[in-house]
């Protein structure tokens, strides 16, 4: 759904029946009059729909003819009580058909097409696996909220998905009092960006912060350059990862450069502050907080974070120090250990090992170095190895049969949570080689974690590798050698005539 899209048709489909037209009058809907901390339950089957749709407009992604032509229900619901009510609308349920890709559009006036960015009015899918709908606005106790109740209209085949269909709509009305903020920071941490508010929710539900933009003077900025600044218009959602379900929450939030270049807006419009306004899960919104903007200090696992502290990626600040975020700490729980290699002191050794790397983001990505295209890195297999004590040179490499043509990323980390421990990390071993390879010098003793990641995040089932893991040992002047460099190396110089200079 594209609220920034393009201009609306002005005619429907061939032979659909249907034409966009004047605003629809709503004489034919569902009247629903919940009881306060109740639900109301309304079922209908759209299927058998007559009234010709309405226009949903461009903030629900009204473009073309996706959202057009799909038969649709109107919901009136009578708000009880007084003060801020949370209107809840949820269609997941088993009596809607599990494949029913349901859209709900929320609106103050049954004919007038909402216009908004923010708050959101419409809302569709849940998550990449749950296509029936469910949303939530606040408005005031003693008013009327009218829903269209529809569907994504012809979506792909593939999908197996349907626009229309039987469907049961909860209906929940509940008090939800807007949250508050009293303290906040946007920190530039590199090519991302980091938010984080405090303050307090009645219900406990804050989920994340909408920003502003202001230039020096203090006014406005037209961040999508529609010629218009409003606040509404001009708002940059960046939820809570994860959401703090608490009254008193502290919630972070991050905009990471390899998916928007805010980082990058905010440098180049020279950006000095911010408006914060908190949301809760009901999209209540607090008042505003002007946040100066500021440069973040970025610190690693087990170290001190807050303020202008923050925790690199893949971790987060808890009771003040730098841990790894839950997804990166159940992988690096979940790691393989690596299988002993029997090195000595003076002469190199190497194990082998097969595995497959699943489909989807992952967990991790490697530093930017490693690869010039981020939003292409993908899940990852995980094994730690030790080193035994003493000074070795760590050789990587999956350029080998069991690989294929498996496209590898792989790196090495002293901290598995940490991606500024990185030690060595190899995307392709030359142009056109999907394969890699790492040469990690001087590494001390301990465990390291090694991770093999498939380029290409987006892409499907599971590929096979195999990794070759060599460790040499590191040899101190005076040392007997090896001249070939293949069994050990010197720390300083070359060997020469079989001695460590």
């Amino acid at each position: 759904m594209d609220p920034d899209a393009g201009d609306m048709l002005d005619a429907g489909p061939p032979d659909s029946g249907y034409d966009a037209g004047p605003p629809l009058s709503c004489t034919d809907i569902t009247r629903v009059e919940p009881t306060m901390g109740a639900t109301e339950s309304v079922m209908f089957d759209t299927s058998m729909t007559a009234t010709r749709p309405r226009d949903l407009g461009v903030a629900c992604g009204n473009t073309d003819p996706e959202l057009r032509w799909a038969p649709q229900e109107v919901l009136e619901i009578v708000v009880p009580g007084s003060g801020p009510m949370q209107v809840e609308v949820d269609t997941a349920f088993p009596e809607t058909d599990f494949s029913f890709n349901t859209v709900l559009q929320f609106r103050t006036s049954c004919e007038t097409v909402p216009t908004s960015i923010f708050p959101p009015s419409c809302f569709n899918d849940q998550s990449a696996d749950e296509v029936r709908a469910r949303g939530a606005v606040t408005v005031e106790g003693g008013s009327t909220v009218y829903v269209i109740v529809t569907g994504f209209s012809e979506p792909p085949a593939e999908t197996m998905q349907v626009d229309e269909g039987p469907v049961r709509v909860d209906v929940t009305v509940t008090p939800n009092q807007r949250p508050t903020v009293t303290d906040g920071a946007l920190l530039l941490a590199a090519d991302d960006v980091i938010v984080t508010a405090t303050g307090s929710d009645p219900e406990g539900d804050p989920r994340g912060v909408v920003v502003n933009f202001y230039d020096a003077a203090g006014a406005l900025i037209d961040i999508y350059g529609d010629g218009e600044a409003t606040l509404e218009g001009d708002a940059f959602v960046i939820p809570f990862d994860p959401a703090p379900m608490e009254v008193d929450y502290t919630g972070q939030g991050i905009v990471l450069g390899t998916q928007v270049n805010l980082a990058g807006f905010v440098r180049g419009v020279m950006i000095p502050r911010v408006g914060f306004r908190v949301y809760d899960g009901g999209w209540a919104i607090s008042d505003m907080l002007m946040v100066d903007v500021g440069e973040a200090e970025e610190v690693g696992f087990g170290e001190a974070c807050g303020g202008e502290q923050i925790c690199r990626a893949e971790m987060r600040c808890v009771d003040a120090i730098c841990e790894g975020t839950p997804g990166a700490t159940r992988a690096c729980g979940m790691a393989t250990a690596f299988p002993d290699i029997a090195v000595t002191a003076d002469t190199a050794a190497s194990e082998t090992v097969r595995g497959t790397i699943g489909a989807g983001r992952g967990d991790f990505a490697p530093i930017g170095s490693c690869t010039s295209d981020m939003g292409s890195v993908g899940d990852e297999t995980i094994y730690t190895l030790t080193i035994p004590d003493g000074t070795f040179d760590l050789l990587l490499t999956t350029d080998l049969p069991g690989t294929g043509d498996t496209d590898t990323i792989v790196y090495v980390r002293e901290v598995c949570e940490d991606s500024g421990t990185e030690v060595g990390c190899n995307d392709d071993l030359e142009p056109r080689m999907l394969q890699s390879e790492i040469e990690a010098f001087n590494l001390a003793g301990g465990t390291y974690s090694i991770f093999v990641e498939r380029f290409g995040g987006l892409a499907s089932g599971s590929l096979p590798f195999e990794l070759q893991v060599t460790l040499r040992p590191v040899l101190e002047a005076g040392m007997a050698c090896d001249d070939a460099g293949e069994a050990n190396r010197c720390r300083v110089g070359r060997c020469s005539a079989g001695m460590c200079p």
